[in-house]
């Protein structure tokens, strides 16, 4: 009776059978040696996980830097040719010629104002370069192109005074005067695009510099004060 009722005490305390323990144990074992398996397969996953994650945009490309000491690009601004009276001059001289002159065909008269209309655009706009010349140019390319606009205008003047025929004496007088101030200023811009071209600094030479007064006399009886007339530019 005794190993009875040690039987029952068992099976009471525990709740199940001595032969289902048994099996239990019997189970167990393996599934506790597996266990630290799994959590190493686990770790291991989440560790090749975290190695192929992407970089991030920011480190993966950098933003581009800016050197502080790249060097800025400046562009010299030359200094325009002004814009001259021209107008004036040419009622000037019309006021200095002769009434009987003034009287002449009106093709000849347009052919004279003409003349005396480009020989004061080119001497006022040459007589302006020289004058920048005697400090360096901030944009030397630019002056040159200007020095070669002016040359264009005193050969057209030059082409024009040289088909014109049958003036008058005092028209005659003041083309020939303007045609030699012309010559002289011609020659001045040649020798500053003579410097140009060879990369030398601006200067006339020792001839040209010598002969710039002669236009200033030249000039000077085209320049006096006249009379009041009464006439129309063509």
């Amino acid at each position: 009776m005794a190993p009875f009722r040690i039987y029952q005490l068992a099976t009471a305390s525990t709740g199940q059978p001595a032969a289902a323990r048994s099996a239990a144990d019997a189970v167990s074992p393996p599934k506790r040696w597996l266990r630290p398996l799994v959590y190493l397969l686990l770790a291991t996953s989440g560790l090749g996980l975290c190695q192929c994650q992407p970089a991030s945009t920011s480190d993966s490309a950098a933003a581009p830097t800016t050197p502080t000491d790249a060097p800025k690009l400046e562009t010299a601004e030359a200094t325009p040719i002004p814009k001259f009276d021209t107008e004036s001059p040419i009622l000037r001289q019309l006021a200095l010629l002769p009434a009987a002159e003034r009287a002449v065909a009106p093709a000849t008269m347009r052919r004279y104002q003409l003349l005396t209309r480009r020989f004061w655009l080119a001497h006022y706009s040459t007589d302006f370069l020289l004058k920048e010349a005697k400090t360096p140019p901030a944009n030397l390319p630019v002056f040159a192109q200007q020095m070669a606009l002016m040359q264009g205008h005193w050969r057209v003047l030059r082409d024009g005074i040289s088909q014109t025929q049958g003036l008058p004496p005092t028209m005659a007088d003041h083309v020939r005067r303007m045609q030699q101030a012309g010559e002289i200023q011609h020659n001045a811009l040649s020798d500053l695009q003579a410097d140009v071209a060879s990369q030398r600094p601006l200067g006339l030479d020792a001839t040209t510099l010598a002969a710039q007064p002669q236009v200033e006399k030249l000039l000077a009886p085209l320049r006096r004060k006249p009379g009041p007339i009464n006439m129309r530019i063509h």
